[in-house]
């Protein structure tokens, strides 16, 4: 039934298996960075966004390329201690990861890595998405930040208060 239902899907979308320029229009579409890397975590390929944001000027300038050519070591170190994590649990796992593209500028990522399987299950590299999250970290920081600041007013004002403030619950136990 899923086989029917992907041939017919694939029949009423007028794909083939292996329609590679159906596959690659949609990953290059998409707003977000998409990569694929070798076991060695070499770059195999990856979307124009991801290219573009690592100052490169095509996606086929980062093949053979590991993150340690195109990032600050310390940010490379992190993201292959995220590679190599999902070689060794063999699953789809999730980071955040921060990320100095070409405007140079500090941006956080929500990126889930996949491990890229050959059809004999043996692992032949990873592949990987990464969302910018960058301003909804800034907004997040924001709000604890707010909330801080809310919490240190009232311990203030009830520090500072004349009388004696407790609290009960409902059932009278304080």
């Amino acid at each position: 039934s899923i086989i029917r239902k992907r041939t017919f899907m694939n029949k009423k979308m007028n794909l083939i298996e292996g329609d590679t320029e159906f596959y690659m229009q949609t990953i290059q579409s998409m707003p977000v960075h998409i990569y694929w890397k070798d076991k060695n975590f070499k770059y195999v390929g990856c979307n124009e966004l991801q290219a573009l944001d690592a100052g490169l000027k095509s996606t086929t300038d980062i093949i053979g390329k590991t993150d340690y050519d195109i990032l600050p070591k310390n940010v490379a170190d992190q993201i292959r201690e995220n590679d190599v994590k999902v070689i060794m649990t063999r699953k789809a796992c999730v980071f955040e990861e921060y990320w100095f593209g070409s405007s140079k500028k500090q941006r956080v990522f929500l990126t889930q890595k996949t491990p890229l399987l050959n059809q004999d299950g043996e692992i032949i590299g990873i592949t990987g998405i990464s969302f910018n999250i960058t301003e909804r970290k800034k907004f997040e920081e924001k709000i604890l930040t707010e909330k801080s600041d809310v919490e240190r007013t009232l311990v203030s004002i009830i520090n500072n208060l004349p009388g004696h403030v407790y609290w009960k619950n409902k059932n009278f136990v304080y």
